[in-house]
């Protein structure tokens, strides 16, 4: 007999099912913007574009680096590789993803908090629970309890909504390219759950320069015991 060893149940995930992977860099250019990583799995080598990479919160890949990612459909029959992380993933666990449909987010959440945080819209400028808010604390996702941001790098940006020079962890918030109403914006998303978190602008303090512009709607403050 002998032949294949038939693949265990869980596997193989179908392609497109975004589905964390491992792999090793195999080369990356900043200047060209793209790259490529070598799968663990041996199965094709991934496209990585240079936004996928800055989306990521990574400043750039290096040849030989260990990554995890998620394998999406990418350009002429490639996978390419988003949500990258640099190292192995053994750290910490990363908490399931959260998926629910929107009538399941609507009981959960009030009215303004699903406006802004399912159906991407912005809470009016000086409006929000948490712009002006100086106590020190977590702020977590509204909609599933991830951990996204600290008062320690909160700043008064005078903008009327909770600003913040970065996120307590880059994998735990995503990026988007955003065209609506006619101007490119990164939105910045929870990655766990996907909810509208509000956008990254490049005018922030130091020591990132980033200023994560954020919806008080999308969050819930802990206040440090």
């Amino acid at each position: 007999g002998g032949g294949m060893a038939p693949q265990s149940g869980g596997e193989s995930a179908a392609f497109g099912e975004k589905k964390a992977q491992r792999g090793k860099v195999i080369w990356f250019s900043s200047a060209k913007g793209y790259g490529f990583i070598k799968p663990d799995d041996g199965s094709k080598d991934v496209y990585v574009h240079r936004d996928a990479v800055i989306r990521s919160g990574l400043a750039d890949l290096r040849e030989g680096q260990i990554v995890t990612f998620d394998l999406v459909p990418g350009r002429s029959g490639k996978g390419a590789a988003k949500n990258l992380a640099i190292g192995d993933g053994s750290g910490t666990p990363r908490a399931e993803n959260v998926v629910k449909s929107q009538d399941e987010w609507r009981v959960k959440l009030s009215p303004e908090q699903f406006r802004v945080a399912r159906l991407g819209e912005t809470e009016p400028a000086f409006s929000g629970a948490y712009w002006d808010n100086k106590e020190s604390g977590k702020y977590d996702c509204i909609c599933c309890g991830e951990p996204l941001f600290g008062s320690g790098e909160k700043f008064d940006s005078g903008t009327g909504w909770p600003s913040f020079w970065a996120p307590l962890d880059n994998k735990s918030v995503s990026r988007e390219v955003d065209t609506s109403y006619g101007m490119v914006r990164t939105e910045v998303r929870c990655r766990r759950c996907q909810a509208h978190l509000g956008h990254v602008f490049l005018d922030g303090p130091a020591p990132t320069g980033q200023r994560f512009c954020i919806n008080s709607a999308s969050l819930k403050f802990k206040k440090d015991e």
